[in-house]
This record gives structure tokens, sequence and C-alpha cells, in this order.
């Protein structure tokens, strides 16, 4: 069967079936009845899959790439992956405009670029390469669409600026815990952050804030009630909820991590909470997507760009100390930068982890829906599959779906528009 055929869920109430942009739902009269009809639905919707994988764009007109700013952090998170803070390391306009050079060079005839300012440290701690980038592209005239991972604590000295060019932003918080988790350097970052969401509210476009929440053992029972909190009191619409993982960071080796179960029991509570309220938000998390072969993590769309002036694949990877052999260090002599060698190096030491490549992944039926099948958490697992991940996902996922079989808005919740605009949902 494998990766690229019809999955069949079974259901307490009936069944689910995916493919690719495909999900039906349906009880067990309807499934008995229309089998043959909708396995071929289903069966069709491989056919026009690409495996090209267009190496860093979206589509034939879009480049997309990241930025790790700087290594330097004003928290100290408990979990960090990157052990931000301990390193004030930052990354130079002349190496980030250098690959950028290059990287338009190599694809000539995109207009829009997708670009993407992350942590490694907090990034507005180099502000000055942000407010570089960003102007260099603009005088370049493309279509940018700007994103950013943040901590939130330096928003208010730069909401101005970041308005004007429309940033989105994707605030770490932790609600109950942020304290606790997220400590900042001689100051309170619950009381600072409670500021900065407060002044966004009155003078920022909501449409372009979201929450980003790790779950430890210290907040996965106040979740529901942490995420109603930043719906009702600071209106944001956008919330990603994730568990803590492990990494290659000394900190994010000792994390609080919930069990499986109370991860899966805390998101469905707060998923049914805001049900009930009848509150339409987005919440998002990588165990419950859009049915899709496509995507690929570290092979399309993957191009980091580290303060220790190396392009890798992973913003858990930022130095090269370790990662010689495995495949996301993809340059690190942007002199000598060459997007074929960086092509190749990707097929031949990332792809071999595509899903495609696993029975415990493609022969599963969760495979479609479930995108935690992450290269990382296999190399970082000595090619193993990561059974944390996994766990969640049987738990999550036919749960989930018994909901949304009842009651479509589960998937309006969790899929966003892409419910509405890109998928066959029935």
């Amino acid at each position: 069967m494998g990766l690229y055929s019809p999955k069949i869920i079974k259901l307490d109430n009936g069944f689910a079936i995916t493919a690719e942009k495909t999900l039906i739902l349906l009880n067990k009269a309807e499934f008995i009845k229309n089998k043959s009809e909708i396995l071929k639905l289903c069966e069709d919707s491989f056919k026009n899959v690409s495996s090209s994988n267009l190496q860093f764009k979206s589509n034939e007109n879009t480049l997309s790439f990241t930025i790790i700013p700087t290594t330097d952090c004003n928290l100290r998170c408990v979990y960090c992956y990157s052990d931000g803070g301990f390193d004030k390391k930052n990354l130079t306009f002349e190496f980030t405009k250098e690959f950028i050079d290059k990287l338009i060079q190599h694809n000539p005839n995109c207009n829009n670029i997708n670009l993407d300012f992350t942590g490694g440290g907090e990034p507005l701690l180099n502000f000055e390469l942000i407010q570089k980038v960003v102007d260099y592209l603009e005088s370049k005239n493309f279509n940018l669409n700007i994103s950013m991972v943040t901590n939130g604590i330096l928003l208010p000295k730069y909401l101005p600026w970041l308005k004007i060019h429309s940033f989105f932003l994707r605030i770490s918080y932790d609600g109950c815990a942020q304290k606790i988790n997220r400590p900042g350097l001689n100051f309170n970052s619950n009381e600072k952050l409670s500021e900065t969401f407060k002044l966004i509210k009155n003078e920022y476009p909501l449409d372009l804030v979201g929450v980003q929440m790790t779950i430890t053992k210290s907040n996965i029972d106040n979740l529901p009630f942490d995420v109603l909190k930043i719906i009702t009191d600071y209106k944001i619409n956008s919330i990603k909820i994730e568990p803590v993982h492990t990494s290659y960071s000394i900190r994010s080796k000792i994390v609080n991590q919930p069990t499986p179960k109370e991860f899966v029991d805390s998101y469905l509570s707060t998923l049914d909470l805001l049900i009930s309220k009848n509150i339409e938000v987005y919440i998002d998390n990588s165990y419950l997507s859009i049915p899709s072969t496509a995507y690929f993590c570290s092979i399309r769309n993957k191009a980091i760009i580290s303060p220790y002036n190396l392009i890798t694949s992973c913003v858990e990877v930022i130095k090269k100390e370790g990662n010689e052999n495995n495949g996301v260090v993809l340059c690190d002599d942007i002199s000598l930068i060459d997007f074929n060698t960086i092509r190749k190096i990707q097929l031949d030491k990332l792809y071999p982890l595509h899903p495609k490549n696993y029975s415990d992944c493609s022969e599963c039926d969760f495979v479609h829906i479930c995108k935690n099948n992450c290269p990382m958490r296999r190399i970082l697992n000595n090619n193993h599959k990561y059974k944390y991940n996994c766990e969640i996902s049987h738990l999550l996922i036919p749960k989930f779906l018994e909901r949304a079989n009842s009651n479509k808005k589960y998937l309006e919740l969790v899929f966003g528009n892409s419910f509405k605009e890109r998928s066959k949902c029935v």
C-alpha cells in the first residue's frame, strides 16, 4: 500500500478516509454503500502529486528562507533548543546579503519572497540586521511576506517599524508557566509580556499576531484556560501548541515533558472548550494537518541562515560541530555556495529519511494527517522513529476525527482557512 494510497481510519462513530488533500468522514452505512467510489476518488488524488520538492521555493515564483539573526537572548528558557543567551553570536549582513544575492541569481524569475526571522536567540536583539535585510529586499522590488518568532519582550520598542512592514508576529508565551519556563534576565517575563499584549491589542493588526505555546508538565493542566485567556483578554486568534522536545542543546536535554496521554487529553479539552463557547480561532500543531504527502521538512523551503555563517536545513542546527555528516549543514563557505551541490546533499542525506522510505510511517493509517515525521527527530534517535510523537499521533488523530465526524467546526478550528480553500473535506 505505502504512502501514496488511501488510508482508512476506523472510528467509533464511522470511518475517516485520507488521501492527497482529501479527508472524507462518514458513518458506517455510508462507507459500506460508497466504498468503491470513495476509494477511487482517493486513489485519483495522488496522480498529480509532485515529488520535485522545489528547492527553497513555495512555488515557481516564490522563494523561501529563514534567518536566525543572533544567539543572544534576554530570556533563559528552560528547554531552549539552542541554549540561547549562553553565546552572543550575531549574523552579519554581509554573509546574509551574499546568500540572498546568490539565491536570487539562481532563481531569476521569482518575484516573491517568504522571509522568516526566528530564534537561536531573540531576533530583535539584532534588529539592525533585520532592518538591513528588509530594506535590501524592498530595494529590489520583491513582494515580501515576512514573519518572525519572538519572545515579545522588545516588541514595544520596534512595533511601529514592524507594523509598516506587515510582519506576522508569532510570540512565544507559555501561559501560567511563563515565569517558570521562560524566565527573564532580572525581570519578570510574564509581566513584560502582559504589557506587550495590551499594546499589540490596541496598536497592531491582530490578524498578524499569533502565540506559540510550548507545553510542559508545568502548564499542561491549565492549557484550556491559558488558551481561552489569550483569546478573550488579548483578542489573538492564532495559537500554535506543541509539547516540549529534546534537541542538541544542553538545556533541552532535561525537559519537563508531559506524557502523550496528558498532552492529548489537555489539547482535546482545549478544543472542546472553544467549540462549546463557539469561538472561531486557529489552533495549530504538528500532529494534525490537511492530509498530504507533499510536505517533507528539511528538503523543501528549508534554507536556514545561521549566526555561525552556515546554511542549514533545520533551525535546531546552528553549529557545524557534530553535524558534519548528517546532511543538515548545507554550506559552511558562502563564497563556494552552489545550489546544485546543496540539492545533492539534501537528496543524498535527507531524502532517504522521507516517511515513504519507512514502513513504520508509510504503512501507518495516520501518515497523511500526521506531520511529526521530522528528519531531525530521526537523526537524533539514530534513524529510529520518535516514539513520543508517534504515541501522541495514535492517541490524538482518531479522537479528533471522531469529534470532527460529529461536528465539522473541529476541522475549521484546527485546519483554519485550509479547510475551506484547499481541501476536499466532505
